[in-house]
């Protein structure tokens, strides 16, 4: 008895289907595949190489010099000059300016453990109790949304989701789907003239907010451009916002599924050593991008 390996028309063939998204197949089946039969290939779907190896994917995303980052081309950003187009020194320094108000242990303890708890229970007295809902579009989106919303002083939530949603298509998964990159792009300008006169007024009164703290800060002696402050706020808004949604909705989800690992969680819902494990071990679990 012989087993024929795959052709490499057959396994683009079965990459192109999951590109699709057709159910028939199954992506992390077809990616093992791929890592020990073709490694490397040019995707005549996707205009792009696609590199499936570990090693591999590490060394060009690693290697600005040799390779550099997709720039106005599909799979690239749309948020405008954001930290993902800086490098080195620049993307630190910048970069830097949001690390501390969103992930400095001083901020967590003084300011979002309470804020997000704030945000939490007014979700939850909203949620609809004794009939099904769509746990992701009513409570674990809104979250991230919320929270940033409070951290950049711009309550507008409502216009925020519809913008949120197009943008975050429009990244890169409107690789498959360049349509989606247009959205992007028209939602993207919507929130730049929607921010405009905010960041002029912040310019004159500032406060404690995020976009207060980007415009009061300075890079080699020179304030941050308005429009590189307008692109740290899109990107916060869909990336933050993506990310966080999907590792809540993952880890209910496990939680649902898993009678005891709820019973545990809620259990040391008040020891906050336990939920950072938690939070750690959801991360590790439930990668939020593929």
């Amino acid at each position: 008895m012989s087993i024929q390996s795959p052709s490499r028309n057959d396994l683009i063939d079965e990459f192109n289907a999951v590109i699709d998204g057709d159910p028939r197949y199954d992506r992390h089946d077809l990616y093992e595949r791929l890592r020990h039969d073709l490694p490397t290939f040019w995707s005549e779907k996707l205009d792009a190489w696609v590199f499936t190896r570990y090693d591999d994917v590490k060394e060009v995303l690693g290697s600005d010099e040799r390779f550099g980052r997709p720039v106005g081309r599909p799979g690239s950003s749309v948020y405008g000059r954001s930290f993902l187009e800086m490098k080195g020194r620049e993307h630190n320094k910048k970069v830097g300016i949001v690390a501390k108000e969103i992930r400095a242990p001083r901020a967590i303890k003084e300011h979002l453990d309470g804020m997000i708890e704030k945000i939490v229970n007014e979700r939850v007295e909203a949620l609809t109790f004794g009939e099904p809902i769509d746990l992701r579009e009513v409570y674990n989106m809104w979250i991230p949304l919320l929270a940033i919303t409070e951290l950049v002083n711009v309550h507008e939530a409502g216009k925020f989701e519809k913008w949120y949603h197009a943008i975050a298509a429009g990244g890169v998964a409107s690789i498959a789907n360049p349509a989606a990159r247009d959205a992007a792009f028209v939602a993207r300008d919507e929130v730049r003239e929607f921010l405009a006169p905010i960041i002029a007024e912040r310019k004159e009164n500032p406060g404690d907010d995020l976009i207060s703290q980007l415009l009061k800060a300075e890079y080699d002696g020179e304030p941050l451009p308005d429009d590189e402050v307008a692109a740290a706020v899109i990107f916060l808004l869909t990336a933050g916002v993506e990310t966080t949604e999907r590792v809540l909705t993952s880890t209910m989800r496990y939680l649902a599924l898993n009678p005891e690992a709820w019973e545990e969680a809620v259990s040391r819902r008040d020891d906050p050593i336990a939920l950072s494990a938690l939070s750690a071990e959801a991360l590790r679990m439930f990668p939020p991008v593929n």
